[in-house]
């Protein structure tokens, strides 16, 4: 669960002390798709990366595979959007 000062992972909704029935919305904060194990943890997006999020890929907290780093989402699976999510970032710097 995120917490409520905006330092989590995960969907945060948030009001405009200004008008706040009409001004609010919701953000998404994603996990760094740069997830291989130190020292790796270099700024790009690289095949050690991909293989992390597949090998943990269709698992879910307590599984054999679960690895949290690889839930970019932060929604208790590992599924298709996770790798889409790093697959966007491969090769680049983030």
């Amino acid at each position: 669960m995120p917490g409520r000062d905006f330092t989590g992972i995960g969907r945060y909704e948030y009001y405009s002390q200004y008008s706040p029935t009409n001004m609010h919305g919701q953000i998404q904060v994603y996990k760094t798709p740069d997830l291989a194990p130190q020292p790796n943890g270099d700024g790009v997006v690289n095949i050690l990366d991909m293989a992390t999020v597949g090998l943990a890929f269709g698992s879910i907290p307590g599984g054999a595979h679960w690895n949290i780093a690889a839930d970019m989402d932060n929604n208790g699976k590992i599924d298709i959007l996770d790798v889409a999510f790093a697959a966007i970032y491969f090769g680049k710097s983030v």
